[in-house]
């Protein structure tokens, strides 16, 4: 075949944590996993009791400092009367005028720290930071919320990345710019790969990765869809799968030579569901009878193995 039939995962270039500020028990956690979402809108709230108690404190502080200023302003008008007519030694008019500067403090000091309550108590309703798709819903109400704990993950609209993972072989016959189709219940879009990743990992699997604009077919961030790559053809022998024994460090099959076992090292060109297509550099060609079986059967066939080929079992 010159596809690579696979699976593909999208995932967004551009995504949010939604956090709490403060701490508390949820109330209500209004959105869900693949919900649209408004920046600005309301996406869960706190209990809001002790902030609103907070408040109060903070507002009856205030009224006190601005009765208090408001007290020490009257002395210190009358203080400076009485100091212009001498009636008061200048060291009582310097005491009284430190009072109204200490009053005044404690005022502004008061009218900030009622500023910071009310803020405080607006962070009891938790916005969407950014418009997006909600991609994760990580609490539930009754839940306690805490400063920087995520509440929601958003995929932000924007351009995305479809990426599949494949083995070395099949990466090989694959070059960036090459033609994909990506399909999802029926509906289909053409793209172009972007980059290939040779480089395997624990799996010992690459990837390749399509750029795209928008996700495709309207799929959140983590979703995936059927992803068909175009490929370049193979040239080699074809093999069952089931003849092919993955080894650490090579891939073998056996084949019967005058009535023996005989392995052969061959190299995987291209993995189809049933067959593969192999190079063996001469140990292997077409017409041969090779052995198809369980690895643990396949294992047990050393060099010199006598065997006995059975049409429709082995071949």
């Amino acid at each position: 075949s010159n596809t690579v039939a696979t699976v593909a995962l999208i995932q967004s270039e551009t995504s949010a944590t939604v956090a709490a500020e403060v701490p508390g028990a949820l109330l209500e956690v209004r959105f869900h996993e693949g919900d649209s979402v408004k920046r600005g809108e309301v996406m869960a709230l706190i209990d809001p009791r002790t902030f609103d108690d907070a408040v109060q404190a903070a507002q009856a502080r205030l009224a006190a400092a601005e009765e208090d200023y408001a007290k020490q302003k009257a002395i210190f008008d009358r203080d400076k009367v009485l100091v212009a007519a001498g009636a008061i030694s200048q060291q009582a008019f310097d005491i009284s005028r430190a009072q109204l500067a200490g009053a005044d403090a404690g005022r502004v000091s008061a009218q900030k720290a009622l500023q910071s309550a009310r803020v405080y108590r607006s962070y009891c309703s938790v916005p969407a930071p950014y418009s997006g798709i909600v991609t994760g819903r990580l609490v539930e109400p009754g839940d306690l919320a805490a400063p920087g704990k995520p509440l929601y993950t958003l995929q932000i609209p924007g351009p995305v990345k479809v990426l599949s993972k494949l083995s070395q072989d099949q990466l090989a016959r694959l070059k960036a710019g090459d033609a994909v189709v990506f399909t999802n219940q029926g509906q289909s879009l053409k793209a172009q790969t972007t980059r290939i990743y040779p480089a395997l990992d624990a799996a010992h699997l690459g990837s390749v990765e399509t750029d795209l604009d928008q996700p495709p077919f309207g799929l959140p961030s983590g979703a995936t869809v059927a992803a068909s790559y175009a490929a370049a053809p193979v040239q080699g022998l074809l093999v069952p799968n089931d003849a092919l024994l993955q080894g650490i460090r090579q891939t073998t099959v056996v084949k019967v030579e005058e009535g023996k076992a005989q392995p052969v090292p061959v190299t995987v060109l291209g993995r189809g569901e049933q067959e593969s297509a192999v190079s063996a550099a001469g140990g292997l060609k077409a017409g041969d009878v090779i052995i198809v079986g369980l690895p643990s059967e396949l294992m047990a066939l050393t060099a010199g193995t006598p065997v006995a080929p059975q049409p429709g079992g082995q071949r």
